[in-house]
């Protein structure tokens, strides 16, 4: 490993170890910690929300397909694979070559060691010994096609292109990049980017091919859609071995997988809304990781051109009560002005400043600007209503689906009318959400997108037009030269306190100068768990949830 971030590897490693202590031992007069006893089956039945199964082919989230397994058209074969990209919880298949910690700092996984060799080439080397659950052994050639599978996402990785790794010999992999970027190893920890043995389909795991085979502390076992996923623990795992013999996941809408626990069925869930729990089971949360916020397309034409105008996006900002959003989206969700988790950021969080909640300045600004009050309080100039359309992106206000997301709406638009701002929500189906985006047929863009690597300026690709911004979106909510400059630099830092002050430079930038973003709101991943379970500490990131360190008491 690098010294890069290396201190905070080492403060993470402490508290991890602290958090699952805590969790693990319930301490007998000697001090001993507990150790699943030998007369429980250690068999932990988990409700883990949408199917990815069926998710991937596009199915009903949260339900099985009604025609797989009866010999009607999309029968069997209408599975979709699962893959790391399609599994909302970790499932202990997969690993990724770095790990992200539950305190978001990068740490060894697959690879046990990572240097630069200049400002746009890494060398990576392989724990040696790892074998895929099929036996046959990880090398460097098994790496490369998940790394030019990642130089393909939509989201990408600065200066990674689809021949940019080679294998120097089995365990050891170079990667020459086209643009400087010393994130890389935080952002290989993203999970959907594990490793995942080639040739591996679409299927039940009914023949080698159609079977999810990874390296991780558990193997795929068996599929159904009524019964739900299957995993056991891998008897040849190069890590720790997991305490538990097997692990089998349901899956089912939060109402659904909440009565699985209250009746007793599964001894853990991750909700995706306050339903209702049993009062005996233990509620758990993570670091904060989802963000809620709005773009602003500050370079919208015709149609979508009210927010080029800075005065518009200013009064947006200021008319906007992060405290009263919170409140209206969810019991677990607080308050957030920096985009990101501010424990990303260091000491330069307080270097970010989002406009305080001031409807009355926000007045003034329109008035200012020329926007006067209309007969049904929406502010009109030279003929023109000021009335903001807005996109919903899936999963927003709070991530529990359609309640949520229509308590975001509302509470923006109470925010928004109290300063004569008319918000129109247009009726796009949150899949398709992105693409009008891209499109720029948007005023505003309400999003939860969740931190999902170590990298602290992960976020800072919405603002930049730079390798690695997420141009399409950038085009509309654009920083500018500034904060092109400013995501050159922290993909170039070094050094923790520089990535993590030229993040909060940009944060600040587009949020209190440029007024293209809002921060709304912040929330952890929570779990409920059965008083039985011992040694669960949760991830910010579901998909590289661990669950070797669990058992049952």
């Amino acid at each position: 490993m690098t010294t890069t971030r290396v201190q905070r590897v080492l403060a993470a490693t402490l508290v991890v170890v602290a958090v699952a202590a805590s969790a693990c031992n319930a301490s007998s007069s000697s001090g001993a910690i507990e150790k699943p006893p030998a007369n429980v089956p250690q068999d932990l039945r988990v409700a883990a929300g949408t199917d990815p199964f069926t998710a991937a082919n596009g199915q009903r989230p949260g339900g099985a397909n009604p025609n797989v397994g009866q010999g009607a058209p999309g029968g069997p074969q209408a599975l979709g694979p699962l893959r790391p990209t399609t599994a909302r919880v970790g499932f202990g298949i997969f690993e990724t070559l770095t790990r992200l910690t539950p305190s978001y700092t990068v740490a060894p996984g697959l690879a046990d060691s990572w240097r630069p060799m200049s400002a746009t080439t890494w060398r990576f080397a392989l724990h040696k010994g790892v074998t895929f659950h099929d036996g046959t052994p990880l090398t460097a050639g098994e790496v490369l096609p998940v790394l030019a599978m990642a130089a393909q996402r939509q989201d990408p990785i600065r200066g990674l292109e689809a021949d940019s790794a080679r294998a120097l010999n089995d365990l050891e992999i170079e990667i020459h990049l086209s643009a400087p970027n010393q994130r890389l190893p935080e952002q290989l920890a993203n999970p959907s980017l594990a490793i995942m043995k080639p040739g591996t389909t679409a299927g039940r795991g009914d023949a080698p091919d159609t079977t999810p085979t990874g390296t991780g502390p558990f193997r795929f076992a068996s599929y159904d859609p009524a019964a739900g996923l299957r995993v056991e623990a891998y008897p040849r795992y190069w890590g720790k071995a997991p305490l538990l013999r097997s692990i089998t996941f349901r899956f089912g809408t939060a109402d659904e997988t909440a009565k699985l626990l209250t009746a007793g069925e599964v001894d853990a869930v991750l909700p995706s809304a306050a339903a209702e729990v049993p009062a005996s089971a233990k509620l758990v949360v993570s670091d904060p990781a989802r963000a809620v916020y709005l773009l602003l397309n500050a370079q919208g034409t015709g149609d979508y051109a009210l927010l080029a105008d800075e005065a518009v996006r200013r009064a947006v900002a200021l008319a906007v009560d992060r405290e009263a959003f919170a409140k209206a989206t969810g019991a677990r969700v607080q308050p957030n002005d920096t985009l990101v988790p501010p424990l990303l950021l260091g000491r330069s969080d307080r270097n970010v400043s989002s406009p305080a909640h001031d409807p009355a300045g926000a007045r003034t600004a329109l008035d200012d600007d020329g926007w006067v009050p209309g007969p049904d309080g929406v502010r009109v100039k030279d003929g023109r209503r000021l009335d903001l359309s807005l996109v919903v992106g899936n999963g927003n206000g709070g991530g529990n689906g359609g309640d949520g997301q229509d308590a975001a709406v509302a509470a923006l638009q109470a925010d928004l009318a109290a300063v004569g701002i008319g918000l129109l929500r247009q009726n796009t189906p949150g899949a398709a959400a992105i693409q009008v985006v891209n499109q720029g047929s948007f005023d505003l863009y309400l999003e939860t997108r969740i931190q999902d690597d170590a990298n602290p300026c992960s976020f800072c690709r919405l603002f930049a037009n730079r390798p690695g911004g997420l141009l399409a979106v950038s085009s509309a909510a654009a920083g500018g030269p500034q904060a092109d400059a400013l995501f050159d630099q922290a993909f170039g830092a070094s050094k923790d306190a520089d990535v993590e002050e030229s993040t909060a430079d940009l944060l600040h930038l587009v949020t209190a100068v440029r007024y293209v973003a809002v921060p709304l709101s912040l929330s952890g991943t929570a779990w409920f768990v059965s008083p039985r379970i011992r040694g669960f500490v949760p991830s910010p990131v579901p998909g590289a949830q661990a669950w070797h360190t669990v058992f049952l008491a």
